[in-house]
């Protein structure tokens, strides 16, 4: 699965992570959303490898294979359904492990106590495309599978966490 948003622009690859169907059936579905047209589907126990996952649950497919599969959702009620559950453990936990009631992207503070950096690709090491301040607000799209989020409007990934700074976001939770 690359990264690349279009021409100009940086082609990365997402770490994925493998996720086992957990019932009879799910659908994958073209963009993240129970509205959107269903292109395939995958039956109990078999393996799905994702990339980055939205806040109310979605997981977008890896390894060439296009869509997007909702892995848990909210529901009315609060309390929350797996539809796959993970294989092994998250290499970092996810920014945000909070399933949002709702689509769309999610509000994260830095906390870090010094500006934080924004790059142009989920890895150590690639180019910097601005800075973000302490205290200073962000709206975040997805996240992945080991610790980065991406940012609105294209502007790039961070890092929710590293060993030598500590923390670096917080997603207050039903605040946004």
């Amino acid at each position: 699965e690359d990264g690349s948003g279009g021409v100009g622009q940086a082609v990365f690859v997402l770490i994925s992570h493998s996720f086992e169907v957990c019932l009879p059936e799910v659908t994958i579905h073209s963009r993240p959303s129970w509205d959107s047209r269903c292109i395939g589907r995958r039956q109990l126990g078999q393996t799905i490898a994702a990339t980055e996952e939205t806040f109310d649950g979605w997981a977008k497919l890896a390894h060439g294979e296009r869509g997007w599969v909702c892995r848990r959702s909210r529901a009315q009620n609060g309390s929350i359904h797996d539809f796959l559950s993970c294989v092994g453990e998250f290499s970092q936990p996810l920014p945000s492990a909070e399933v949002a009631d709702g689509a769309g992207p999610r509000r994260f503070v830095v906390i870090s106590r010094t500006r934080a950096p924004v790059l142009n690709a989920p890895e150590v090491g690639s180019s910097l495309s601005c800075w973000r301040e302490p205290g200073e607000l962000i709206v975040v799209v997805t996240q992945t599978y080991n610790g980065w989020v991406r940012l609105a409007d294209g502007i790039g990934w961070m890092q929710a966490f590293t060993p030598d700074v500590g923390p670096i976001l917080l997603c207050p939770l039903f605040v946004q």
